[in-house]
C-alpha cells in the first residue's frame, strides 16, 4: 500500500473514532515517509487523543528535529509541539517551537494562534527583546493587528504594555486603530495630553473611526482643552 493510501485510510478511521487503529496506520506511514513532520503531526494528534501526550511530544520532536529552515507545511506540527509543552508546564521548552511557528504563521499572514502563544510565552519569560519580536510578528496583517489590540487592552499595567504600544506606533503609525489604542493607553496612565494627541491623529487618519471624537472630547475636558 502506498504511503498516501495508508494516510488516507488512517485519517478516515480516525474521523470515525477508531483512534488506536489510526495510530497503527499513522505509525506505519511515518516510517515509510522518512519521519515527515506532517505525518508525525497526524500521529501526535491521535496519540494525544488517546491519552499519551508524552509519546505525541516525542514523535513531533523526532520529526521536527530534522528540519533546517522554515517550511510553511510544518506550521501545525511545530505549533502542536509548543502546545504540548505548555500543557505539561514547560514554558521554557515551549518557547523555541512557539517562536518558530510564529514566524511561519507571520509569513503566511494566516491565523494568530502561534503568534499569540509566542507573545504570551515571551511575556511570561519577562524578556523584553522576545516580547518585541513577538509583537512584530503580529502588527503586519489584519488578523495579527486585531489580536495585538486585544493583548494590549488586557495587559493593564504590565511593564511590557508601553513597549508594545511604542512598537505598534513605530511599525504602523499610519494605522488609525493603533493611534486610538495609544490614546486609550496613555489616558489610562493619566497622560492626557498624549492621549488626546493620539486620538486626534487617529481622527486625522480616518475621520469616520468609531469612538475617536467622543474619546477626544472626554479626555480634553479633563485638562481644559478644546476638542
Amino acid at each position: 500500500m502506498a504511503v498516501q493510501d495508508t494516510i488516507d485510510r488512517a485519517v478516515a478511521l480516525h474521523r470515525r473514532g477508531a483512534v488506536e487503529v489510526a495510530i497503527t496506520l499513522y505509525s506505519a506511514a511515518l516510517s515509510e515517509s522518512d519521519n515527515h513532520p506532517t505525518v508525525a503531526n497526524l500521529l501526535a494528534i491521535a496519540l494525544d487523543q488517546s491519552g499519551r501526550p508524552d509519546e505525541a511530544e516525542r514523535v513531533l520532536e523526532g520529526a521536527l528535529g530534522q528540519i533546517d529552515g522554515y517550511d510553511p507545511a510544518f506550521l501545525e506540527p511545530t505549533l502542536n509541539l509548543a502546545r504540548l509543552r505548555v500543557r505539561r508546564d514547560a514554558a521554557d521548552d515551549a518557547l523555541a517551537p512557539a517562536r518558530r511557528a510564529a514566524q511561519l504563521e507571520a509569513e503566511q499572514a494566516q491565523d494568530v494562534a502561534a503568534r499569540g502563544l509566542f507573545l504570551g510565552l515571551a511575556i511570561i519569560q519577562g524578556e523584553r527583546n522576545l516580547v518585541l519580536e513577538a509583537g512584530r510578528f503580529l502588527v503586519g496583517d489584519a488578523a495579527g493587528r486585531s489580536h495585538f489590540l486585544r493583548v494590549i487592552t488586557g495587559l493593564g499595567e504590565n511593564p511590557f504594555a508601553l513597549d508594545l504600544v511604542r512598537l505598534a506606533l513605530e511599525q504602523r503609525g499610519d494605522d488609525p486603530l493603533f493611534q486610538l489604542l495609544a490614546g486609550h493607553f496613555f489616558a489610562s496612565r493619566g497622560e492626557i495630553e498624549s492621549a488626546v494627541a493620539h486620538g486626534r491623529h487617529a481622527l486625522l487618519l480616518e475621520p469616520a473611526i468609531g469612538g475617536a471624537l467622543i474619546f477626544i472630547g472626554v479626555e480634553s475636558q479633563k485638562i481644559g482643552l478644546s476638542a
